[in-house]
């Protein structure tokens, strides 16, 4: 099971992910 602060850098890499793939490749 992952901690607090492992799940928030999880998810804010996710998003920054998701935000370049629509905002930078497209």
């Amino acid at each position: 099971m992952l901690n607090s602060q492992e799940c928030y850098c999880i998810n804010v890499f996710l998003q920054n992910d998701m935000s370049s793939a629509m905002f930078g490749n497209s």
